[in-house]
């Protein structure tokens, strides 16, 4: 399988969190519900190597952790940008 063989479920992954994004904005408004939506899609993001549009998401869902007062999710948030930015810039071998 070539790597263009993935576009088509690539493409129905993000319309599908499309939907979710859109009913969110239909629902309650409920911050949790929403920062936990948007993680998932940062990771799908990650996995599908839109690295810069991955680390926006979560840079918006650490907002709304702390806007929750929700430290601990912050604290995995910024783990999950920390991640991110060692496969951008990962560090030099060791010796």
């Amino acid at each position: 399988m070539g790597q263009g063989d993935d576009c088509p479920r690539e493409r129905e992954a993000e319309l599908s969190f499309a939907k979710a994004l859109s009913a969110l904005e239909l629902g309650t408004g409920d911050l949790q519900e929403r920062a936990a939506t948007l993680s998932l899609f940062a990771s799908l993001l990650k996995d599908l190597g839109k690295f810069d549009e991955a680390l926006l998401q979560l840079a918006s869902v650490r907002s709304l952790y702390q806007r929750l007062a929700d430290p601990d999710n912050e604290a995995r948030t910024m783990l999950h940008e920390a991640n991110i930015l060692g496969l951008l810039d990962p560090p030099p071998e060791s010796c």
